[in-house]
């Protein structure tokens, strides 16, 4: 009895760590997919002479926004492959969003910086047995981050404002993946008590999360600013 205790309390010590690294390379996987798309969106239209309906961006912004908010509700009750098929739909509408309303060089740099932040991150809890989501692993994070930011916008000679936005989103996304640390651990107590929980359905429900999470942030900074418009409006 004393050797299966130590076998499952080692399982219980190094399955959520395990989890927490896939979610971070499942996040960098999808940061880098967004990028791509965005790449892909612009070289499409521009190859075929097209230009998207004002009224079709307005309407994929909603389907994140909305959808997003949603879908948060739903999560926990989403299968594998149900929320494997809903983080592909929303990074493809993210990239499609992103590609006709910003600069795709910028999104590229911004967003590929952000994932290789993830990447490092997740390797380096990996490598030195650290670990992942502790407030000491995400403050290593953002310095990863910062110093990969600081590297490749040296090299591409960024402007000011990719400087900014780089520095901006990878404390966002790191803030973010810090602050649902306990609904990521949840999913991976889960693991010895439903058989629903897998491990890849965690990872993928995790990164969907974060994801998520961000894309909540910035509903409540557009609700914010409606308020004070609409507060300046009638007064």
């Amino acid at each position: 009895m004393p050797i299966f205790s130590a076998i499952r309390q080692h399982q219980i010590t190094v399955i959520p760590a395990k989890m927490m690294i896939g979610v971070w390379l499942l996040t960098a996987a999808g940061l880098w997919a967004t990028a791509a798309l965005t790449w892909v969106t612009v070289i499409y239209c521009e190859a075929f002479a097209l230009e998207l309906h004002p009224g079709a961006i307005f309407g994929a912004f909603l389907l994140l926004i909305v959808g997003g908010h949603y879908l948060m509700e739903s999560l926990r009750r989403l299968s594998t492959a149900a929320a494997v098929v809903f983080y592909l739909a929303f990074i493809a509408l993210a990239g499609i969003f992103s590609g006709n309303l910003f600069t795709w060089q910028g999104v590229v740099v911004v967003l590929g910086i952000t994932g290789a932040m993830f990447a490092v991150s997740a390797c380096l809890c990996w490598c030195v047995d650290m670990n992942p989501g502790s407030v000491r692993q995400i403050i290593i994070m953002i310095v990863c981050g910062t110093l990969i930011a600081m590297t490749v916008n040296s090299l591409l000679d960024s402007c000011p404002s990719r400087w900014f936005y780089s520095h901006v989103t990878v404390v966002l996304w790191a803030v973010t993946a810090g602050c649902e640390k306990d609904t990521l651990h949840g999913y991976a107590r889960k693991l010895y008590a439903d058989e629903f929980y897998t491990l890849p359905r965690c990872i993928v429900l995790g990164a969907m999360m974060i994801y998520l999470s961000v894309i909540a942030f910035y509903r409540r900074l557009l609700m914010c600013v409606m308020d004070i418009l609409s507060g300046f409006w009638w007064h």
